[in-house]
């Protein structure tokens, strides 16, 4: 066999490996480039839901806020979030009162429109819808309405009132449907108790599913929202978007993504066709495969692009991750900031205060982001540094007054949302220390300890004034102490409180991980 004659079969060998090399890689990266595109599906859904969740919780806020909420403030607050502009996707947000009592049901007839009745008209109603915003011809025609004459609205009604948590309903068939042309949906209920914790009703929103996923992927806006179903449940759920499912792409990529919430699950199937022209790239190759040298070179060449195509996808992602937190903590400085402004313009001091203490809040989240996208590792918050970054802050407005800030801390590293837990019950135990544990004008310290014991950490601050008592009544709103309980019970922690001689010492014990 002459030399040209092995020259040419181990072109055509190494030509078949490389042909076969290249058509896997292609392969490889188009399933990544799938992958991460099905992520970025999958997030834009709780995203979104999460952001509605938070609107509700708005709305909550409102009631707490008001001894009595009436028809008009409902409807300006809902007004005031600009919900069809902003937030597009949902139906509306609106009320429905608990009627436990003869009482509650008179309170619910003189807030609904003239001529609106309870319905259906059963003597057992037990809930109303009161407000609905906004009040479109769909909205109008629920208000009264017992949901809770609904089993499925009724189990999701108890798990939010049972559980205190946002609590969502499998499909259903919404009382707004009134159109030919029918669509699932579904509800997002959120408890909501007075002040004195007497259960009120439920704070609630209402889907048409395929509104809602059309927002959705329609501010994604990418290839692979083309090929979507969204499924309740299994394999076999009711198909919430879009009106047909779509078949998969034949030969293509497919994956499928869960998404949980308020107790039910969304099942994403997502498919995408293989990019064109990659069957030819074994023939081109093979048509090639006697210039060996120019073909290695070449099968180099662009290994070293795929490498830095790689190193520039990991060096962007890395980016777009600080941006984000970047980006978070500027609007959380740009919402503190905000509140500030709020809290110059208010002429009462308790409402004065109130804002002041909700800044410092979103100022001691912030802090956490502002940790994160400053740190080269993001898995974690440096507590330590977190610690003295967040309580430079409130030393320069303590000294101010008189009260010397002492801070004493251990380097650990815990994860982020117990950080932000942490940094709140700070926060709130310095701000409450500072308030009320000297007379006005009387210069005392406060000194700020995180302890580490073993797998557990102790935080603790302690003062030398007037003390404290758990079992009397606060002297303020007693809403920080409830935000610290309600902190210290995300944590899985324990809220000590030990007298001093003179002052009192409070201390939370956690543990580093969750």
């Amino acid at each position: 066999m002459t030399p040209a004659v092995w020259v040419a079969l181990l072109g055509i060998a190494l030509t078949l490996v490389v042909a076969v090399w290249a058509e896997r890689v292609a392969f490889g990266r188009q399933n990544e480039g799938f992958e991460r595109q099905a992520d970025g599906v999958q997030s834009a859904v709780e995203g979104r839901l999460d952001t509605y969740v938070a609107l509700l919780r708005a709305t909550v806020g409102l009631f707490a806020a008001s001894d009595e909420v009436t028809p008009a403030e409902f409807q300006n607050f809902i007004a005031s979030l600009d919900l069809i502009e902003r937030y597009p996707g949902v139906q509306g947000i609106g009320y429905a009162a608990w009627l436990d009592s003869p009482g509650a049901r008179a309170e619910v007839r003189r807030d609904l429109p003239v001529g609106t009745r309870l319905w259906p008209d059963t003597a057992g109603g037990e809930s109303a819808i009161v407000f609905l915003q906004p009040l479109d011809r769909r909205n109008l025609a629920a208000l009264g309405y017992d949901m809770y004459s609904e089993p499925i609205r009724r189990e999701a009604m108890r798990r939010a009132r049972t559980l205190d948590v946002p609590a969502s309903t499998s499909a259903v068939t919404l009382v707004q449907e009134m159109d030919a042309d029918r669509q699932p949906g579904f509800l997002v209920y959120l408890p909501l108790s007075r002040a004195d914790g007497v259960f009120q009703g439920w704070i609630y929103a209402p889907f048409r599913a395929r509104d809602f996923f059309d927002r959705v992927f329609a501010a994604e806006a990418g290839p692979e929202t083309r090929n979507v179903t969204v499924r309740e449940g299994g394999a076999d759920g009711t198909v919430l978007w879009p009106a047909r499912p779509v078949s998969p792409a034949g030969g293509g990529f497919s994956t499928v993504r869960e998404v949980s919430f308020g107790g039910q699950t969304w099942r994403l199937e997502m498919s995408a066709p293989r990019g064109l022209g990659q069957s030819g790239v074994p023939i081109a190759i093979l048509m090639i495969g006697l210039f060996l040298t120019a073909l290695l070179s070449l099968a180099w060449h662009w290994q070293d692009r795929l490498l830095e195509a790689a190193q520039r996808a990991r060096t962007r992602s890395d980016l777009l991750l600080k941006e984000v937190n970047h980006r978070a903590a500027n609007s959380l400085q740009l919402v503190a900031s905000f509140v500030y402004l709020q809290a110059q313009a208010v002429t009462d001091p308790k409402a004065r205060a109130a804002l002041v203490a909700t800044r410092a809040r979103i100022l001691a989240v912030s802090r956490v982001h502002q940790r994160l996208y400053t740190d080269d590792s993001v898995d974690g918050v440096e507590l330590k540094a977190y610690i003295e970054t967040l309580t430079e802050g409130l030393a320069d407005a303590f000294e101010a007054g008189g009260r010397r800030l002492e801070v004493e801390a251990v380097e650990v590293r815990t994860d982020t949302d117990r950080a932000i837990s942490v940094g709140v019950v700070l926060v709130e135990l310095v701000s409450n220390a500072a308030k009320y544990a000297y007379p006005p004008d009387h210069p005392g310290d406060i000194r700020v300890r995180l302890r580490r014991e073993d797998q557990t950490l102790r935080l603790e601050v302690e003062d030398d004034g007037a003390g404290f008592d758990p079992a009397t009544k606060a002297k303020g709103s007693g809403l920080g102490m409830k935000v610290v309980h309600a902190m210290v019970t995300k944590l899985a922690g324990e809220l000590l409180v030990e007298p001093l001689s003179p002052g009192v010492r409070v201390s939370v014990v956690f543990s580093i991980a969750g």
